[in-house]
């Protein structure tokens, strides 16, 4: 058996003034319509667009009873019956958008539970025979795309594996992602998998908990068993996001070499003598206490600034 083609009739066969009546009998209910929009306060044009959903019902629904097809336990017949108008009413649907729009295409479809369906070709006329006349296309190309649909059906195990892979990492992006924006408070705040160390930096929280034996990197990288642990441990609250701290110390400063001398201590700054007093001064008898300061030298002036205490001359005689 051969790839399948459909074909709509030949329009040549219908009676020519049944279009003319049929655009009359539509223009009158699109009158008829336009009073109903007004009547449901409702633009004409989204009344329009429910009109024209409701007629696309019938393009994709099925002839005969589908109630069971749709439930799942048709018969061989049933379901073939149901394939086969489904995509009969697809390629009508491709047959009016280009007598509308001008735009070719076509369809091919194969049914990998079928044995005795070799392919479904559909679309316009120009799509059709372009996959007719395409190296490696037509029957040819059919059978082809046929046994890649049968093959895909029978690793469903392995197809269940990377689905289940798939779905776990899909799971560790959006839990790290949540706990970080909640940890953070930034609603836009990205986890960065292989340096979570500017973490602190970017968003001011510190990620704690992930094992050793996972690696820091991106889940599309990671292993299954892997992910799942991260996962794991993310709903059980061992990896988690916690605020980071940073802890300033106040340190005394350390007292250098010119501190030690800014004391009360003046001996460094005063000569004591009980010689005789200069001209203008008291008298050469006088023995009272006298004091004079005296230039710095050169190591005081690197010892830094000095405190100057008030000197109180005694004049008891």
């Amino acid at each position: 058996m051969s790839l399948f083609e459909y074909t709509r009739p030949n329009k040549q066969q219908q009676d020519p003034l049944f279009l003319e009546r049929l655009e009359a009998f539509m223009e009158r209910s699109l009158v008829e319509l336009q009073t109903f929009a007004a009547r449901e306060q409702m633009p004409l044009d989204e009344a329009r667009l429910f009109a024209a959903e409701w007629h696309s019902r019938y393009l994709f629904q099925p002839a005969g009873n589908t109630e069971s097809t749709a439930r799942g336990n048709a018969s061989d017949a049933e379901r073939q019956s149901h394939v086969h108008n489904t995509l009969s009413n697809v390629s009508r649907i491709l047959e009016v958008l280009h007598s509308m729009s001008g735009v070719d295409s076509f369809v091919l479809a194969v049914d990998p539970h079928d044995a005795n369906m070799h392919g479904f070709l559909g679309g316009s006329i120009l799509g059709r025979e372009f996959w007719r006349g395409l190296r490696g296309g037509g029957d040819a190309g059919a059978k082809a795309f046929k046994n890649a649909s049968q093959k895909a059906l029978a690793p469903s195990g392995s197809n269940n594996q990377r689905a289940n892979a798939q779905s776990i990492k899909s799971e560790l992006y959006e839990k790290m992602r949540t706990a970080l924006r909640t940890a953070s408070g930034n609603r836009v705040a990205e986890m960065k998998w292989t340096h979570p160390d500017k973490l602190a930096e970017a968003y001011g929280v510190s990620l704690v908990g992930w094992p050793s034996s996972v690696p820091y990197n991106n889940p599309s990288v990671l292993k299954t068993n892997q992910r799942r642990e991260l996962v794991q441990l993310l709903d059980s609250g061992g990896l988690r996001f916690e605020k980071a701290f940073s802890t300033l110390v106040d340190e005394e400063p350390q007292a250098g070499p010119s501190e030690h001398h800014q004391t009360d201590d003046l001996s460094w700054a005063l000569q004591f003598d009980d010689a005789g007093a200069p001209a203008g001064g008291s008298s050469p008898g006088d023995t009272s206490l006298r004091m004079r300061w005296r230039s710095a030298s050169a190591s005081d002036v690197d010892a830094g600034p000095r405190k100057r205490s008030k000197v109180v001359e005694n004049t008891d005689t």
